[in-house]
């Protein structure tokens, strides 16, 4: 009997402590928080994007579809794209990453990353929500009651923030001893190539200082001779077609890992349209490689009373531009979808060109390059990220030669 009590109490003891959940550690590493927050900065990202279609009137209602109220008359409540506010929950995770590796030289380079990639997630925040908690910001339990800050405020910290980190990055490449690589699991951006990560900081404070002209005092609007992204910057952690591990955009637009039909509610705008189709602009390459059956794609538009005759959007929607229209067998396409395992964008080089284009010509930047120059290198770069297939190959004979069509299109609209 005593053998059984004493046995009996180690029993509970060792498998009856339920005061420990091993699946919820307490603790982490800058190595464990970065990867899956970048991974996570993806997913928002579409989300993002969605919010700035829908809004801005790239996209309109589908045929069977209503109740986009809020986005005709810009009256939007708590509950519209609340999801996006959510995006704190993801910069907590760099916030701590940064923390954990801020006495830490053989971390100097994730310190550098988290600093980066909260400038990057706050930009998204305050431009979307003007003012928000920033410096009492992430706290946890010591401040659950940040206040609101002045935007101006937030986008001179980032640009200091951006400053920090490229000069912790030149800090540790110039390290005898060389500090903790990041290698390509940890980072599903730029796969540890430090280099880039400064181009990418450069690329995010451009930005900053164009959004803020005129409205932000910055403490410094020099850039680093790392210089400006000249190539997409996706994220891609290994996207494939699996529950779970989609293309966040694919997996709202496109299909489920199941081959189910994505959103279908929205369609193009007979306005975004017009760049395409001739009625602004003409663009047949890139209209063909983003649009489904372009240049007959339908459209909507806010006014249309003959609402019969809008079509609803077909599996896949408009956004796919391929005629493999089952979810298993669809992908390995062009354009904005691509298929479930292409990288999100959170940069284009396309965009890095426009920003420089824009800030050339009020003056921000002194470039080697004039305005109109880095403007036509920005439609080039998106000729070629739109006939791209999820790997990063151009086939000619499906898309055309993106280059010789780029001439086209600058020979056609000037």
């Amino acid at each position: 009997m005593a053998l059984v009590t004493v046995f009996g109490g180690t029993s509970c003891k060792k498998y009856l402590d339920i005061n420990k959940n091993p699946n919820q550690p307490i603790a982490s590493t800058p190595q464990l928080l970065i990867p899956q927050a970048i991974t996570a900065t993806g997913s928002f990202l579409s989300a993002y994007n969605t919010y700035g279609a829908q809004s801005g009137m790239y996209m309109a209602n589908a045929g069977g579809y209503g109740g986009f109220g809020s986005n005709v008359t810009y009256n939007f409540s708590t509950s519209n794209y609340a999801g996006l506010w959510n995006l704190f929950d993801v910069n907590e995770d760099f916030y701590l990453a940064k923390n954990l590796s801020a006495d830490d030289p053989s971390l100097i380079y994730f310190n550098a990353i988290a600093r980066i990639m909260l400038a990057h997630n706050f930009q998204l925040l305050v431009d979307t929500y003007n003012s928000i908690p920033y410096f009492d910001a992430l706290q946890g339990n010591k401040n659950t009651k940040p206040k609101f800050d002045d935007p101006a405020l937030i986008y001179a910290d980032l640009a200091k923030q951006l400053d920090s980190a490229i000069g912790l990055i030149k800090q540790g490449q110039a390290l005898d001893v060389q500090p903790l690589s990041v290698s390509t699991g940890q980072d599903p951006l730029f796969s540890g190539n430090m280099n880039l990560w400064k181009k990418f900081a450069n690329t995010v404070k451009l930005r900053l200082l164009i959004t803020g002209n005129g409205k932000v005092t910055f403490a410094h609007t020099a850039f680093d001779d790392a210089g400006f992204l000249t190539t997409d910057a996706l994220i891609n952690p290994g996207y494939t077609r699996d529950n779970g591990k989609q293309n966040p955009k694919w997996d709202t637009w496109g299909f489920g890992y199941t081959g189910s039909d994505g959103q279908k509610a929205w369609m193009p705008s007979t306005f975004i349209m017009g760049f395409y189709n001739g009625k602004k602009l003409s663009d047949q390459g890139r209209g063909n490689a983003v649009y489904y059956q372009f240049p007959a794609t339908p459209t909507n538009r806010l006014g249309f009373e003959d609402n019969n005759s809008v079509k609803p959007s077909p599996a896949g929607t408009f956004w796919y531009p391929s005629d493999k229209r089952t979810g298993k067998s669809a992908g390995q396409a062009t354009g904005v979808l691509k298929g479930p395992d292409a990288g999100i964008p959170i940069i284009t080089a396309s965009e890095s060109y426009f920003l420089q284009a824009e800030a050339a010509v009020r003056g921000l930047l002194t470039s080697s390059v004039d305005a109109s120059e880095l403007f036509n290198n920005g439609i080039e770069a998106s000729f070629h990220y739109l006939y791209e297939f999820p790997d990063g190959t151009i086939d000619a004979t499906v898309t055309g030669d993106p280059v010789a069509d780029f001439n086209d299109y600058l020979d056609e609209n000037t």
